[in-house]
């Protein structure tokens, strides 16, 4: 065996009739000489080799292999599980074999830190737990100028809305995010309370003009003419100052006559109305109602995807 060491780096035949031996110092020498070459095949889908590392992230190339930067990215891009953790890393582990890949990396380790598969494996399993915790359809309320879709890289969050007040919807959930309602109204006549109003009026006037009494009442008074004085219906005047005639009439004697008794005559008027017409008083203004409820104002956020 140390002889061998000391031969010629190969036996070659000419006659073709000896089979070809290479000596340990020429395997060696070969082993080094492409360890040092950069030589080598490139890898494919079922071969190993070099490849060219890219930062493209939307490529379905099979020839460039992704750099830390481009993991990272598609990591920012998608939502991944828990389960997809675990795929990953499983991934990872399968093409760091070194029956399939890696066998002339000197550092491991180091290798798999630097293309950023320690970082994405965390970062898969800090996705896992936010899908978790915030599934697609949750709200969120901040106190402060918070944004979800900052904090929660992968997530996607709309805004509720400015000035809103939040009413619970039915069971089923079909009438989740619809809208409605205002902060104000203004009454209608149909929305006010029954209620009566204080009135005062004057009726029309109307003339009915003079009118006469029906005839009636036809009687006599005796004068008590002969009677001596101080008679039953009066008593004497001696004065005799009549002046009827135009002239002193001395013979005029004056005595009062009988009473016949009170009495009364009919006027007839008949049926009839009057006409009356006017306003209310006026109440009110129209003013709107501020029906708004007591609040706090806070910011509100709800995760589409």
């Amino acid at each position: 065996m140390n002889s061998q060491n000391n031969q010629p780096n190969t036996i070659v035949s000419k006659e073709d009739e000896f089979v070809i031996v290479p000596t340990r110092k020429y395997i060696e020498t070969s082993i080094e000489e492409h360890a040092k070459s950069r030589n080598h095949p490139d890898a494919t889908l079922t071969e190993k080799g070099f490849v060219i590392l890219s930062n493209v992230v939307d490529s379905d190339n099979e020839i460039y292999a992704a750099t830390s930067k481009a993991v990272k990215t598609a990591y920012d891009q998608a939502n991944i599980a828990n389960q997809n953790a675990i795929n990953a890393n499983n991934n990872a582990n399968a093409r760091l074999e070194k029956s399939q890949n890696g066998a002339d990396i000197p550092d491991k380790m180091a290798f798999v830190k630097n293309i950023g598969l320690t970082e994405t494996i965390e970062q898969a399993k800090n996705a896992a737990t936010i899908n978790a915790i915030y599934p697609v359809g949750i709200v969120l309320w901040f106190a402060q100028n918070q944004d979800p879709n900052k904090l929660f890289s992968g997530t996607t969050w709309k805004y509720i809305g400015e000035n809103k007040t939040i009413r619970l919807a039915s069971p089923d959930g079909s009438n989740t995010l619809s809208t409605g309602g205002n902060d104000s109204i203004t009454l209608t006549a149909a929305q006010i309370p029954a209620h009566s109003h204080t009135f005062s009026a004057t009726t029309s006037s109307f003339d009915y003009g003079t009118k006469v009494t029906n005839i009636a009442g036809d009687h006599y008074h005796d004068s008590g003419w002969g009677e001596s004085n101080h008679s039953r219906y009066g008593h004497y005047d001696s004065t005799r100052n009549s002046y009827g005639s135009g002239d002193s009439d001395w013979d005029n004697y004056k005595f009062n006559t009988s009473t016949n008794g009170a009495h009364q005559h009919e006027v007839h008027i008949g049926n009839h109305a009057h006409t009356v017409s006017g306003t209310t008083s006026s109440v009110g203004n129209g003013e709107v109602i501020n029906i708004t409820n007591s609040y706090v104002m806070l910011m509100g956020w709800y995760r589409t995807a």
